[in-house]
């Protein structure tokens, strides 16, 4: 490829030009393909604009989420792998779509065993100053069996674990496109 320089910038334009492949035609076909992708993205990738706050973290687990169960489809669908390394990949890619969402959506107390119903707060002033009260929480009848205190424990040691487990994976990312 020969290359020219003038004095001018017209005069390089002009040249650009009228080379047998016109700067314009690589111009139009990039802008193309980067229109569509970006519209695309923007359609895909909305849930993660609309959630998106600058002092949460789940907008950026959501966009992960988003990214990590389209490779995967693209690999079970279109990949030219053995099976033997194919699956164990797309599996481990579920699983971590999985961890991402119990992690965004945060229900871990409610996986195990905790229950909204069965019990309810009421305040209740304190006998030596009027003015304050304390909250005092109280079981709903038939909910007795429910004990929602372990049940919060157990939550917190399922995040941890979870938690745990997804950075795991995610430390094997780059590993899925080998």
């Amino acid at each position: 490829m020969e290359v020219k320089f003038t004095d001018t910038f017209f005069d390089s334009l002009n040249n650009l030009m009228n080379s047998k492949r016109p700067w314009y035609w690589s111009f139009w076909r990039n802008l193309y393909y980067d229109i569509k992708h970006t519209v695309v993205n923007m359609i895909k990738l909305f849930p993660v604009v609309k959630r998106h706050r600058s002092w949460d973290y789940s907008g950026i687990l959501l966009s992960l989420k988003i990214q990590i169960n389209d490779i995967r489809k693209g690999i079970e669908k279109y990949a030219n792998e053995v099976d033997e390394t194919r699956i164990p990949k797309v599996e481990k890619m579920k699983r971590t779509v999985e961890l991402l969402n119990n992690v965004i959506e945060d229900n871990f107390a409610e996986r195990c065993g905790y229950d909204h119903d069965a019990e309810y707060f009421d305040f209740v002033p304190v006998k030596d100053n009027k003015d304050l009260c304390e909250m005092v929480t109280t079981k709903r009848k038939g909910y007795e069996h429910i004990d929602n205190g372990k049940a919060l424990k157990d939550g917190r040691i399922l995040k941890e674990k979870e938690w745990k487990e997804l950075i795991n994976n995610l430390s094997h990312l780059q590993e899925w496109w080998d």
